[in-house]
């Protein structure tokens, strides 16, 4: 078969204009499919089914996709529980090639929320958990979709080191694709979002107990009473304006219990802004001396490295690293990975 005349269909739980990674991967990776020719559809839940209580909406979308899929030759989906797990049941029964990619990890995020313990990513799988019905129903669904995958595609080696062998994944279908990264270009703009006189660090993080927002209010809180001249930002804002404002700041801060590949770190070393990030990523030593790597389940030593990196000398060494760091991964990079390894 001519590899352009092959049909995909494209599989999320969130879609673009959404909010969130897999929406605008996704959305880029459909748009540059498309302009090479390919035929290319997406689905996703609607308004509807995704107030459907969990297993009903995956239901719904399964019985979706026996339908649709009829009319494509692969199914690609963009998340391994809300997507992943209706398309592979339905790849399965209507004998299409079907992908998976791994963002981050559903069963790790849902656990530590529910029992609220500071238990890293790459230690979760190390030891038995007493899981509810509902995680033991998440965990083998993922061992199902992984494990019977013909393409499963990482962002990052880390990552596909801590589920191959508890999800038992073929070495032969495992794939790392890096996620893509086009930086704003904003040397020629007017840089009048710096406070004066005022250090700002960046963490725009969203209410989840993984992400360990609370130990950095409370740890900023305590900084801030000799410290002054601090601020902590976590508004969200447009890709755009956040750049603008990381490249007004003092440095970035990933506080998180652990993150796969986190968006915040490129953003900072787009514009040259020195990080503290949790030491249990797959980006942890990307950028060797342009940060700080700390525990996160350690609150000292979370207010050592702010404390650290207020230092002016250890900042000018950060700083003067993260200035000269280049990065720039399109989304044709991207498309063209997944177009040599699945379209040939």
């Amino acid at each position: 078969m001519n590899s352009k005349t092959q049909k995909v269909l494209l599989i999320s739980g969130i879609v673009f204009p959404e909010i969130g990674g897999p929406a605008t991967y996704v959305h880029n990776l459909q748009k540059e499919l498309r302009r090479k020719g390919f035929t290319v559809d997406l689905i996703s839940y609607n308004a509807f089914t995704r107030k459907l209580p969990i297993g009903i909406r995956h239901l719904a979308l399964w019985l979706q996709l026996l339908v649709k899929g009829l009319f494509y030759d692969q199914m690609w989906a963009f998340d391994v529980f809300s997507a992943g797990v209706p398309a592979y049941f339905a790849a399965k029964i209507l004998k299409k090639n079907f992908l998976v990619r791994i963002g981050g990890d559903s069963l790790w995020e849902a656990y530590i929320a529910r029992t609220e313990e500071m238990i890293l990513l790459s230690d979760f799988y190390k030891e038995k958990r007493q899981y509810t019905l509902k995680e033991k129903l998440m965990s083998w669904s993922i061992r199902q979709v992984v494990s019977g995958a013909d393409a499963v595609v990482f962002s990052t080696q880390w990552m596909y080191d801590i589920w191959k062998q508890p999800y038992q994944i073929c070495k032969d279908s495992v794939y790392i694709i890096e996620n893509a990264y086009v930086p704003y270009d904003l040397r020629n703009e007017n840089n009048n979002q710096v406070v004066e006189g005022q250090k700002i660090f960046v963490c725009p993080t969203r209410e989840t107990f993984f992400k360990n927002k609370k130990m950095l209010i409370e740890v900023f809180e305590q900084l801030s009473k000799p410290n002054d001249d601090i601020a902590l930002d976590t508004k969200p804002l447009s890709h755009k304006e956040h750049i603008r404002r990381i490249k007004a700041s003092y440095a970035v801060v990933i506080p998180s219990l652990s993150e796969v590949s986190p968006n915040l770190l490129l953003d900072a070393m787009s514009v040259g802004i020195p990080y503290i990030m949790t030491k249990d990523s797959g980006y942890a030593y990307r950028f060797p001396g342009c940060g700080i790597l700390v525990d996160p389940r350690s609150r000292e030593d979370l207010k050592h490295a702010m404390t650290k990196i207020l230092d002016p000398q250890i900042y000018i060494s950060l700083k003067e690293r993260a200035k000269h760091v280049r990065i720039n991964r399109t989304y044709a990079d991207v498309t063209l990975d997944f177009e040599h390894n699945f379209l040939k």
